[in-house]
């Protein structure tokens, strides 16, 4: 058993709470909790960014758009199984998932850190800052609670999103200079 599945296996027999549970299926939730914190976030670029609102909300864009297609072509390239699919033969109480081959890496960790990085570069919003690393990690721990991505997974995915929140600040910057 490698680490990744012991970590995994532990967590789901020591950690797992039905109130856990509800918070963590709410913050993997594309529909219930990304899109409207997305909102949010284009709310705040209007509010605070008169002068450049439609550029600053347009490299948000960029980079949730680059950083979900890195992930995507990851995951086509390293073909890796998701633990949901590849566990559930050996143990009867995980349930099978989706596609078999989309672990690698957590496009959901991914996305999350290269935003929180990103915005934390680019913006004077301290407390934002704190508020979206917070929830990057916890969106992080979900998709491990889930059982949707090995630790490794999700740790490749938010060291991407880490890379690529800093390239789309680095690029902006650049082009903002000339």
């Amino acid at each position: 058993m490698s680490f990744d599945e012991w970590l995994l296996i532990a967590i789901q027999l020591h950690v797992t709470h039905p109130w856990l549970d509800i918070f963590f299926n709410w913050l993997s939730d594309r529909a219930t909790f990304a899109f409207p914190l997305l909102l949010l976030l284009i709310y705040q670029f209007v509010r605070y960014d008169q002068e450049n609102k439609i550029k600053s909300i347009g490299w948000l864009g960029l980079t949730i758009a680059l950083s979900d297609s890195i992930g995507q072509l990851l995951k086509t390239f390293f073909a890796q199984p998701r633990p949901c699919f590849s566990l559930s033969s050996q143990y009867s109480w995980i349930e099978p998932c989706g596609a078999a081959l989309t672990g690698m890496p957590s496009n959901h960790a991914l996305n999350f850190f290269a935003v929180a990085l990103f915005i934390t570069l680019t913006t004077s919003w301290r407390n934002w800052h704190i508020a979206l690393f917070i929830i990057a990690i916890f969106v992080a721990i979900s998709r491990v609670y889930l059982i949707k991505h090995f630790p490794s997974q999700v740790l490749v995915g938010a060291g991407l999103g880490l890379l690529i929140g800093w390239f789309m600040w680095y690029i902006k910057l650049k082009l903002s200079k000339n």
